[in-house]
């Protein structure tokens, strides 16, 4: 496998991205991801925390999710 296939794969699963509320209202990607990084700031700033949970493979993308947010903060 080459590596732009990977990637073809990858923007074709990021472009299928699905956002939506506490009330199921979808939301553009964009949008959210400015929500996101609205409350990562804030939690920055005031020195709050942030806790990322998961069991089994969970575990694992609750871990790489916790270093993705640190980098944007």
């Amino acid at each position: 496998m080459r590596w732009t296939d990977s990637l073809s794969g990858l923007t074709g699963a990021l472009s299928a991205l699905a956002v939506t509320d506490a009330q199921g209202k979808t939301l553009d990607a964009d949008a959210a991801f400015e929500i996101l990084s609205g409350w990562v700031r804030h939690c920055a700033q005031s020195k709050g925390r942030l806790y990322f949970v998961g069991n089994g493979a969970g575990a694992s993308m609750a871990s790489h999710f916790a270093a993705d947010i640190a980098k944007m903060s």
